[in-house]
């Protein structure tokens, strides 16, 4: 494993779904030479690819349609959490970038006079909620297209970026593992973008993509970056918990109960939820509570309950052929008609709200290191506004690209420390070595998933969280070094799971320790101890770094600028 393959580049984007993408494509536009690396294959990684058909959007159509008020939105939606700057940033841009995608070719849904349709979203205060036809897959397909525009682009797929490397606090590069050949990588690159997406894969029950492990989250906090409100996760309420063949498939509950009339049923088919309930946090915590007290279904959830709509079948069938296509023939293919049967639904992880500390500029602590997308964190606060996922990978994306060619064109490389080159790549080989009492990284893997599913799920309290604590460090003291994987060198994805669980453990700590120190609930962090949102004492950030090998956290209050 002594041989390697090196490749040089002005900048490294690391990620290949929404953000990323458009990182590599404006750092592309400014004339870098840009490795864009992806795990898996652009397209089938990250979280856009599976976004529905809604994107925040300003089209200025009347005064109350401003960025102000679009800003002041997600700060009553964050629980005043949110760093102000980053959602400003996205107040400010959205409507660019949303010019840009139809620029690439992205075509959003019409009303019958030609302007675009803006339906009612939870949350906003102006009907925001525009509707990309194809949704986050288009999306992802004229990404792909534009970037092909750009011979400025190299395209590194199924190569896992293991780690940052990091000279005197600025970016050196990366060391990565080709997948299909089973060859270190080392990139040479002036920048890095992190735009691995979020950690939602950390739990045993989620609706994200498995590949969404937290690594680059774990890889900044390894290079020297901040991370903020690693406490935040959103667990969204509505996800499909049985029949098993479409288990963790998100059912927007915003379109089905507001625009088609469906009914959220307890397991004794009776209403349960408020006439008036104004936010996502608030109807995840109910449903959680009423399967927590015994009135849940057969499996652990609610029932939803389109046949129940008080419009006709025929109109709901036309209205889910509208809205929400790709999803309700999906579910016909396994012949289940949400039209006319129940399906039960509980909440599970839906999406990071915290992550990597970036500026407003998408700088981090490092200098020449930038996150973007659901990587970063804080754009949100305590929870996010229904639609401004995709705006926010657009957004910060290209932020993220403009930012990171500026730096690239005034600076030059950075030399590696070939000592930390050389470990890297032994460990990595020494994963297929044989251990005494050997245990499979899967395992590991899953094993973690339950922790933090039972302990740092949508209720948590002290007991449970010092729980998760005290079994993560036992796993990082005992289990970690017995993990071996067979000694297959092409395709053998027991490799990335071995990669990933190491950070995963790193990224699990942080969450549960983060947990631990907030003192209440907050959005979507629900304390059963501390059942009070507690302005005086906590309107503050929790922040973690390492400093000395070890993991440091405290907290600092939120600046309220406007």
């Amino acid at each position: 494993m002594n041989n390697f393959d090196i490749v040089k580049c002005d900048i490294l984007v690391i990620g290949g779904g929404g953000a990323g993408c458009r990182a590599a494509i404006e750092s592309a536009s400014r004339e870098c030479q840009v490795v864009l690396a992806s795990k898996f294959p652009v397209g089938q990684s990250g979280a856009t690819v599976f976004a529905e058909r809604f994107y925040a959007g300003l089209l200025g159509t009347d005064s109350q349609d401003n960025p102000q008020n679009y800003f002041q939105d997600i700060v009553r939606a964050g629980s005043r959490l949110c760093d102000r700057t980053l959602a400003l940033r996205l107040a400010n841009d959205s409507y660019n970038r949303m010019i840009d995608l139809e620029r690439y070719g992205i075509k959003f849904k019409e009303k019958e006079d030609g302007k675009l349709l803006q339906m009612e979203a939870l949350g906003h205060s102006y009907p925001r909620g525009l509707s990309p036809l194809g949704g986050g897959h288009s999306i992802i397909r004229v990404l792909q297209r534009e970037m092909k525009k750009h011979k400025q682009i190299q395209i590194l797929e199924d190569v896992m970026v293991c780690k940052i490397l990091i000279n005197a606090n600025t970016v050196a590069g990366a060391i990565c593992l080709d997948l299909r050949k089973w060859k270190p990588v080392l990139i040479k690159s002036k920048a890095v973008i992190v735009a691995t997406g979020g950690y939602s894969a950390l739990w045993m029950h989620s609706d994200g993509p498995c590949d969404l492990t937290g690594d680059g989250i774990a890889m900044a906090y390894h290079a020297g970056a901040d991370l903020i409100d690693m406490e935040m996760i959103l667990f969204y309420p509505t996800v499909i918990t049985y029949p098993p063949s479409v288990h963790g498939v998100l059912l927007p509950h915003e379109i089905l109960t507001h625009q088609i009339k469906a009914k959220l049923l307890n397991g004794h088919f009776e209403e349960f939820l408020p006439e008036r309930i104004s936010t996502l946090e608030a109807i995840n915590y109910l449903i959680y509570k009423e399967i927590a007290k015994g009135s849940g279904t057969p499996h652990g959830g609610i029932y939803l309950d389109v046949s129940r709509s008080s419009i006709s079948r025929d109109e709901v069938r036309s209205n889910l052929m509208t809205l929400l296509p790709e999803k309700y023939m999906y579910l016909l293919e396994y012949g289940i008609d949400i039209a006319c049967q129940p399906l039960e639904v509980a909440p599970m992880a839906h999406y990071a709200l915290g992550g990597i500390r970036i500026d407003s500029e998408c700088r981090t602590r490092v200098f020449g290191l930038y996150g973007a997308g659901e990587t970063a964190g804080n754009v949100h606060g305590a929870n996010r506004l229904e639609g401004n996922a995709l705006p926010e990978v657009q957004v910060f994306g290209a932020k993220a690209g403009e930012m990171a060619a500026h730096w690239a064109k005034g600076h030059d490389y950075m030399d590696w420390n070939i000592q930390e080159v050389d470990y890297e790549i032994k460990r990595m080989e020494s994963l297929s070595e044989p251990k005494r009492n050997a245990i499979n990284p899967s395992q590991l893997k899953t094993r973690l998933q339950s922790i933090m599913w039972n302990y740092v799920g949508p209720e948590r309290d002290e007991t449970k969280l010092r729980l998760a604590i005290q079994e993560i460090e036992r796993m990082k003291k005992q289990d970690i070094d017995r993990m071996t994987i067979p000694p297959i060198r092409v395709f053998n994805l027991q490799w990335v799971h071995a990669i990933e669980v190491s950070q995963m453990l790193d990224v699990s700590e942080m969450i549960a320790r983060a947990a631990l120190i907030r003192e209440e609930t907050r959005g979507h962090h629900v304390r059963k101890d501390f059942p009070e949102k507690d302005d005086k004492n906590w309107l503050r950030h929790t922040l973690i770094r390492k400093e000395g090998g070890k993991m440091k956290l405290w907290t600092e209050p939120v600046e309220e600028v406007t």
